[in-house]
């Protein structure tokens, strides 16, 4: 592991997320009859912020209608970005009837915030489970002002020389994952970068780590003053299994002589491979796309699971075909498809009075595409670039993902056609092969998990293979 120390401040970030998450009273200010009404900001969920009004008069509001206000005491001006009126009531109390409020508030940010300014930025984001990235991805150790001593420091480089760190630190035993930008950036620049960022590492986490986020804006670097903040909530979080690789043998159920033999030859990512995977991520929306379908398909029922990764399968092929398509054609050379072409249409043209106009059509049609791979051959398209020798099971998961895609998801059988995996089996192999996928696109050679093996308890059968597929 990589040693360099790093000084990160995170205190007063996180005293103020905590102190934020405990009821406030604020004043309203907006264009309808809410203005100057006192409210009560409250937290009732991990990820769910409402105020709460009472009035004497009715509000005059629509239930589940959009509203925009600002809320003020005396320590903070915030405008709420998005808000809905989420209940409305009225109720008797001492003789007097009374309306109440509740407004769900998604966004709010520091009054202060200018969109348009450079920020040294820092994004926090609570994570509900204790997690790391040990035995997964190469980092660096790194002080605090909370720790004199961590590890988990990820540096990482995106779209020239924007660089970030990264790492989760636990505070009254909780944890947070940080991302810190290393230059300014305006704070719509920031959240692009960290997306990627934080996409990349949910894939080798198994953890994509969501539910609401905070921002942090300084003027100056390595501080912990911060000039103004933001609050988002965003979609659940997902959590899988099913990460690509684990360097830690003994962290499966596995017979110690087993695991013994793979002592030292387990590799973590390196610190490159991660910044090339978020590179990948931040400009290929394809890319983006298929990593959150393989998270999303992989935390699925078995209904459901085969399905998507078979998608992302399809996807993830289809994007490599389209990039390398001289690898995939018969004919390599354009010049020679160009005239192997043309004599055939010559050929058809000397038959053009015994062939039907319709059929004349269909043929001049599949003189086209006569150069382009089969749909077999487009699937192993990324197999064939990256060198990797498919076995004999790996062309039938391959053949069964079509199924899949042609809405047979409980594998019913066919004339003609057997099935010798179940559904979960087939999952995890598709899983085993996007992962060779993605890793060999990165640069990674080593050992990936082999799920089918890892899992045949679970499957209900012995697989004989190994518990680790070098690629």
């Amino acid at each position: 592991m990589p040693k360099e120390k790093e000084i990160k401040y995170i205190t007063k970030e996180i005293n103020f997320i905590i102190t934020l998450e405990k009821p406030k009273q604020f004043t309203i200010e907006s264009e309808n009859n809410l203005n100057g009404k006192k409210a009560r900001l409250r937290k009732q969920a991990p990820n769910k912020y409402s105020l709460h009004v009472k009035s004497d008069l009715d509000f005059d509001l629509i239930l589940g209608s959009s509203i925009n206000i600002k809320l003020s005491n005396q320590e903070l001006n915030l405008n709420v970005e998005r808000a809905s009126v989420k209940g409305l009531a009225g109720s008797f109390s001492a003789s007097k009837y009374f309306f109440s409020c509740e407004i769900k508030i998604y966004s709010f940010q520091s009054k202060n915030l200018s969109l348009d300014n450079l920020y040294y930025c820092k994004q926090i984001i609570p994570i509900r489970e204790n997690t790391h990235f040990f035995y997964k991805i190469d980092d660096f150790t790194y002080s605090s002002d909370k720790s004199t001593f961590s590890r988990g420091l990820l540096k990482i480089q995106l779209a020239g020389e924007n660089k970030f760190e990264a790492y989760i630190t636990k505070v009254e035993e909780k944890d947070y994952l940080i991302i810190e930008s290393r230059q300014k950036l305006t704070p719509e620049n920031f959240k692009s970068f960290t997306w990627p960022i934080i996409i990349s590492l949910s894939y080798f986490m198994g953890y994509l780590m969501q539910d609401e986020c905070y921002f942090f804006y300084y003027e100056q670097k390595d501080t912990n003053t911060f000039n103004s903040f933001e609050y988002k909530q965003l979609r659940d979080s997902i959590r899988t299994s099913y990460t690509p690789i684990n360097s830690n043998p003994y962290g499966w159920d596995l017979n110690n002589s087993i695991a013994k033999d793979y002592e030292g030859k387990l590799t973590n990512i390196s610190q490159k491979q991660f910044s090339e995977l978020c590179k990948r991520t931040y400009s290929d929306i394809e890319i983006e796309g298929i990593i959150l379908l393989i998270l999303e398909s992989s935390s699925r029922s078995l209904v459901l699971m085969p399905a998507g990764l078979s998608v992302a399968l399809e996807s993830l092929t289809q994007y490599f075909s389209d990039k390398h398509p001289e690898i995939l054609r018969p004919i390599p050379e354009k010049q020679v498809s160009d005239s192997f072409k043309t004599e055939l249409r010559e050929v058809l043209l000397s038959y053009k009075d015994k062939i039907k106009s319709q059929g004349l059509e269909i043929l001049k049609n599949k003189i086209n595409d006569i150069n382009n791979p089969t749909n077999s051959e487009k699937l192993k398209a990324p197999f064939k670039i990256f060198n990797v020798a498919l076995t004999e099971i790996d062309e039938k998961v391959l053949s069964h993902r079509n199924d899949f895609l042609h809405g047979n998801i409980t594998l019913k059988g066919k004339k003609g056609k057997e099935y010798s995996m179940e559904s979960f089996e087939i999952s995890l192999r598709l899983i085993t092969l996007l992962n060779i996928i993605i890793l060999k696109m990165i640069g990674y050679e080593g050992y990936i998990l082999n799920h089918a093996k890892l899992q045949e308890k679970g499957i209900g059968k012995i697989i004989d293979e190994e518990p680790f597929r070098k690629i």
